[in-house]
């Protein structure tokens, strides 16, 4: 509950009654908060007049934690924007993705741990996307033993299953971030259901805070693509190594997205009908469901019972 953007009266009430009755397993919460990436949502999001309440050293951990991750995505933003600034001069038709754009809307920079940058493309902007990635310095490859060798030609080969590309790398060299990789996804869904151009034809929108400039997907857009992609994460965990763990700040996003008033006051309806348009059903479903079983929120199950 603490690590929600908004939260409710009788939410607010639950915090309350937790921290002041005493009946907190401080050990177990802080192995959550760091497993599941929480740190900054709680630091963030949760009222200060409830700090005192932390253990002291946890406390303290949890705010050192936070500065370094703002500080982090602070040298990842420098380097996002020169690429977006470079995909805009080059006419790359492209959406950035997940943690650039909650840090461009809703977010205060260092509630989300980002290590990487995500974008969109269709797949005849390939060519030009990887001309601007290479100029700013970028291979790709899959960091053999950590080493920035080139990905083969079959490593790179696209296949009906795939729907991103190996990524992009780049040796950065300061003390805060080493490594910068961005992720190409260039189908918002699958190839049985090739839906990318009519994702960025419902339509584009610029996002501008904390210092990026950056073009997004439309607000009910972006929420079909966190779906989708919890659906993808949790499909591929099982698949490949048979586990159903869930990191809960993913979860959290999608919560905090819906809760965002711009989002229900005007695309309710709207995104119940791309849903149904784009044949994403199931995998809106999978992800409101796995939302539900964490938090009692009467949007979500309103949004699960229509769709």
């Amino acid at each position: 509950l603490s690590s929600l953007y908004k939260r409710n009266l009788s939410e607010e009430i639950e915090i309350d009654r937790l921290l002041n009755e005493n009946l907190l397993d401080w050990n177990m919460i802080a192995g959550l908060i760091l497993n599941h990436r929480l740190a900054g949502y709680i630091m963030y999001n949760l009222n200060e007049k409830f700090f005192h309440k932390f253990p002291e050293e946890l406390f303290e951990s949890l705010r050192l934690l936070v500065i370094s991750q703002k500080i982090f995505t602070q040298e990842l933003i420098k380097e996002a924007n020169s690429i977006f600034g470079d995909l805009h001069k080059a006419n790359v038709k492209y959406v950035a993705l997940k943690g650039i754009i909650f840090n461009a809307s809703i977010y205060k920079i260092g509630t989300r741990r980002s290590s990487d940058i995500d974008i969109l493309i269709t797949e005849d902007q390939i060519a030009k996307l990887d001309f601007v990635m290479r100029k700013n310095g970028y291979i790709q490859s899959l960091l053999p033993n950590g080493e920035f060798i080139e990905a083969s030609e079959k490593e790179k080969k696209r296949n009906n299953n795939s729907y991103d590309l190996v990524s992009y790398v780049k040796q950065i060299n300061n003390q805060y971030l080493s490594v910068l990789e961005v992720d190409i996804n260039y189908r918002f869904d699958s190839a049985n259901n090739e839906i990318t151009n009519d994702i960025f034809d419902f339509g584009i929108i610029g996002y501008s805070d904390n210092g990026i400039k950056v073009n997004g997907l439309a607000w009910e857009t972006f929420l079909l693509q966190l779906c989708v992609q919890n659906y993808r994460d949790n499909h591929t965990n099982f698949i490949k190594h048979g586990s159903k763990s869930i990191l809960l700040y993913k979860l959290v996003d999608i919560i905090n997205v819906i809760r965002e008033d711009r989002f229900f006051s005007k695309t309710f309806g709207t995104f119940i009908e791309l849903t149904r348009k784009f044949n994403l059903e199931n995998e809106v479903h999978f992800a409101l469901s796995l939302v539900s079983q964490f938090f009692d929120d009467a949007d979500i199950s309103r949004l699960n019972n229509k769709i």
